[in-house]
């Protein structure tokens, strides 16, 4: 019986497909002050037009500005690295998982 080393993270790295790696790109970065600093702008803008453009110009009412909050807030706090650990309970957010060994018969 001989035992080889088996790097987990390599083999998902190299099975991953497009799609997933987007999606990895996204968790990761959501949580950053870049993405914070975007949607805090994005909100105030938003606020900031439809409190003082004329009322023709308005384009929501208030209550929707506040679905939106609730809305971004929800997929913040879904999407945040810190979330991974509802996946893999035990396993901090970007940890490695090690590498196993995987017995050849």
């Amino acid at each position: 019986m001989s035992l080889r080393r088996r790097d987990i993270n390599k083999e998902i790295a190299e099975n991953i497909g497009p799609l997933e790696r987007v999606a990895v790109w996204i968790t990761e970065h959501v949580g950053t002050m870049g993405f914070f600093l975007v949607i805090f702008v994005w909100t105030a803008t938003w606020l900031g037009w439809n409190l003082l453009a004329p009322p023709a110009l308005q384009f929501d009412p208030p209550m929707a500005f506040a679905f939106w909050l609730f809305l971004s807030n929800v997929i913040q706090m879904l999407l945040m690295p810190h979330g991974r650990g509802l996946i893999c309970p035990g396993v901090e957010a970007g940890a490695l998982l090690p590498a196993t060994l995987v017995r050849i018969s």
